[in-house]
């Protein structure tokens, strides 16, 4: 093991023991607060400034449904562009051989369909920059190392008045040393106010990184879970290079699947893709 790997650790270790059981929003450990702000900053930077290829699969296991596709994901900042192919299908109703495309950028946001045969796209909406946002990341999951929903990063979620009891502690997973963030998120009237309680847990030798979460919103039958695992395999620049992502969404108390979604990367580039690629001229 590296040395600072083990100085990140022993320095987990000993901050881990003096933190309070339990704050509100914005009442995080100071030092968990210098550690994992700096730390989180610089996994978006990476995350929102590169290149990947890879695959993904969905299932819909009530309804035997699935869809395979191979995608390529480039991010310069605020423009956003993924690109799909679809190589497998049952019941999802797209078209192997065909593609989708979905760039966001703030000059303009928009979707086109390409169907198999085709040279050129078949079809073209624009969209809003917010819809597009979302459609991207929730199709190839790739902010899931540092963040979730509509927040820039999890130390901005945890930092929310919505956000209480959060709770911070040092977990052992075999060899290794990792940390379990537990909250409570607040919803409702005030006199009437629900607490759902969720966790991720974070990997302070691979760049404080997520690599699971359990989140759960509603009660009894209505409950909805998202939870999930991320692996990584080696780092650039300090930063840990998700290899695999794998989520799922189960309803109810008894925590029925009904989506599971696995993405596999195959290759990463650093850095801002040439601009064409947000611009007309290229799809």
């Amino acid at each position: 093991m590296q040395r600072p790997v083990v100085r990140v650790i022993l320095t987990v270790a000993i901050l881990l023991s003096s933190m309070a059981a339990s704050l509100v929003g914005g009442e995080l450990p100071r030092e968990f607060e210098q550690q994992y702000s700096s730390a989180v900053g610089r996994l978006r930077d990476y995350y929102t400034h590169m290149t990947v290829s890879g695959t993904l699969k969905r299932e819909l296991p009530q309804s035997n449904k699935s869809l395979e596709q191979k995608f390529v994901y480039r991010a310069a900042g605020s423009q956003l562009r993924l690109d799909v192919t679809t190589v497998a299908n049952r019941g999802m109703g797209a078209k192997v051989g065909g593609s989708d495309l979905y760039m966001a950028t703030r000059i303009g946001s928009l979707t086109s369909i390409r169907n198999p045969s085709s040279q050129v796209f078949d079809d073209a909406r624009q969209l809003s920059y917010g819809d597009t946002k979302s459609r991207i990341d929730d199709t190839c999951l790739l902010n899931y190392p540092y963040t979730f929903a509509n927040h820039a990063t999890l130390y901005d979620f945890l930092k929310q008045p919505g956000v209480a009891g959060v709770e911070v502690k040092e977990i052992k997973r075999k060899s290794e040393s990792l940390v379990k963030v537990s909250y409570r998120e607040t919803a409702g009237r005030e006199d009437r106010a629900v607490n759902w309680k969720s966790w991720f847990v974070l990997s302070p030798s691979e760049g404080w990184a997520v690599r699971e979460y359990s989140r759960t919103t509603g009660d009894g039958a209505s409950a909805v879970t998202y939870r999930g695992s991320l692996s990584y395999d080696g780092q650039q620049d300090g930063v840990p290079l998700v290899k695999r992502i794998e989520s799922l969404e189960e309803h109810g108390a008894n925590h029925t699947c009904v989506a599971r979604e696995v993405v596999l990367v195959l290759k990463f580039t650093a850095g801002d893709p040439d601009n064409q690629y947000f611009t007309a001229f290229d799809f």
